[in-house]
């Protein structure tokens, strides 16, 4: 699979554990302490914002709202249409641990040629209107509408709409894949 780089190089560096302020060191611990990821290592560098986004960011990583299996086709269609190298590779190892599988994964890339169930092809749908015009169709929350419940059509615009503000934020702060999952992205060779 190839992707179009949106790699800017790093703007804005993680701040290293021997350089975070109490404060930011406070915040970190519910992401792993001084083994953070460079996502959050790099937005605790403005603890106030970070404080603020963080429980919001943690509910939908987690959404309980849809299955593991929806959830991460939802971030990785939001990441790939997006551009977000970061939240791409990250979540691919996500969405293999929820289920999905290699040629699945590949085919949330794709614009079409997969054979998805009613149900994942309407969320696939919804995202690409989502990202595209920032509404849902009549006919999609149609399809929606006839599997979610109404706190679950609250959800997905949400989780479409902070993977989309996350994608923009990594790219433009040029914040790197993390070198751990940095080595484990060769399934796509």
């Amino acid at each position: 699979m190839t992707r179009t780089p949106t790699s800017t190089g790093v703007r804005v560096a993680p701040v290293v554990p021997a350089d975070r302020s109490p404060e930011q060191r406070r915040l970190l611990e519910s992401v792993r302490g001084d083994d953070a990821a460079n996502v959050f290592a790099t937005l605790a560098a403005h603890p106030k914002l970070f404080e603020a986004w963080l429980p919001f960011c943690l509910y939908l990583l987690r959404c309980p709202d849809f299955s593991a299996r929806h959830r991460e086709m939802v971030i990785l269609r939001t990441a790939w249409r997006c551009g977000a190298e970061y939240e791409w590779d990250h979540h691919v190892r996500f969405a293999l641990r929820s289920g999905l599988s290699l040629d699945e994964i590949q085919a949330l890339a794709e614009t079409s040629g997969a054979e998805w169930a009613d149900e994942e092809g309407a969320l696939l749908d919804a995202v690409d209107e989502l990202h595209s015009q920032h509404t849902l169709s009549n006919e999609t929350w149609t399809r929606l509408a006839a599997f979610l419940d109404t706190e679950q059509l609250i959800a997905l615009p949400m989780l479409v709409g902070q993977y989309t503000l996350l994608a923009g934020t990594l790219n433009a702060l040029g914040v790197a894949t993390d070198a751990n999952v940095a080595t484990d992205t060769n399934w796509t060779e």
